[in-house]
């Protein structure tokens, strides 16, 4: 009798600790599915699926994004330079110099035709007097070329303004997630 209640003791400790542990490991599933969708909203709320790739992909886009800000800043420069070039009065008969990396094949058009009346004009005025009529026809020409370029430069200059523009601004939020990566590799580890 005596073995048989101490029998039946060690059972009802061992259904009272096995409920106790069913209990226990119920609450500790929840509170693990709870934290692993905590982890699942962090990542989505922060836009992040692997920090490590994140983070080298954040430095490959801000790098390419700064390259070519640096790009479109010289496009800007050379359009600047040839379009100052051209408001000087002192180089009203002087050839307009490259557009470099300009890839707009209207200007390039325009300013072929423009250096190729002056060149036709600084002919002619080697062996006819500048108030010669062919002379002063062909002066007039690259005036009116002059207006074309400026207008398309200045078009071209706008284009190229905004893109840049744009580019920074990717630029600024790839920076921006970038810095951000310790803080939230920071959160998810301690959510971890």
């Amino acid at each position: 009798l005596y073995n048989k209640e101490k029998a039946n003791d060690k059972n009802a400790s061992a259904v009272n600790s096995l409920n106790f542990l069913d209990e226990r490991i119920n609450f500790l599933s929840g509170e693990l599915t709870d934290v692993e969708e905590n982890v699942e909203r962090y990542k989505r709320n922060n836009e992040v699926t692997n920090i490590d790739s994140d983070a080298r992909m954040y430095v490959e886009k801000a790098a390419d994004y700064n390259r070519q800000i640096s790009e479109w800043e010289v496009q800007i420069d050379v359009l600047q330079t040839i379009e100052d070039y051209l408001t000087k009065s002192e180089n009203k008969s002087i050839l307009v110099p490259s557009t470099l990396n300009i890839k707009d094949p209207t200007l390039q058009d325009l300013i072929n035709r423009f250096n190729e009346l002056q060149l036709e004009r600084q002919g002619l005025l080697r062996t006819m007097q500048p108030n010669n009529p062919l002379v002063a026809n062909l002066s007039d020409q690259p005036s009116n070329l002059e207006v074309n370029i400026l207008e398309n430069m200045r078009n071209i200059k706008q284009g190229v303004i905004i893109t840049r523009n744009n580019l920074q601004k990717s630029y600024a939020q790839f920076q921006t997630k970038k810095q951000l990566v310790p803080s939230i590799e920071r959160d998810l580890l301690e959510i971890n």
